[in-house]
């Protein structure tokens, strides 16, 4: 498995990369509890979202702090959680489409990839 997908899910298939745009995840997430009259919710702002090509499986979220910040300042703090929240939430949306029916030993080896960048650092989850 590359990246957490099965390898027909990947053959062919380019990476999309979108900066500073909302999580699909997220929004699907949001809006599910809504009512007809209700108004649409955006989904989760992330600086850089790494998405298969042709189905936007969101599979790698990127958050970025200034090279001032310091690695454990409140910006820092913050962007970990968000990083954490969107990384549940794509990972969700991943299990819930494309690998419903799966066998549990094919879901131990699923992941979602999370990079924190505060100032020189680097961190990834």
């Amino acid at each position: 498995m590359f990246l957490g997908l099965a390898p027909e899910l990947i053959t062919g298939y380019y990476f999309n990369f979108r900066g500073e745009n909302s999580l699909i995840a997220s929004a699907v997430k949001r809006n599910s509890e809504i009512e007809d009259d209700d108004r649409v919710k955006i989904g989760q702002k992330t600086d850089l979202i790494g998405a298969l090509y042709v189905n936007q499986l969101e599979i790698m979220l990127i958050e970025f702090a200034s090279p001032g910040e310091q690695l454990y300042g409140a910006k820092a703090r913050t962007d970990k959680l968000k990083l954490m929240q969107g990384m549940k939430d794509a990972l969700n949306r991943l299990l819930m489409t494309s690998l419903r029916g799966s066998n549990s030993q094919e879901l131990q080896n699923v992941f979602v990839i999370g990079v924190q960048v505060v100032g020189m650092y680097l961190c990834v989850a």
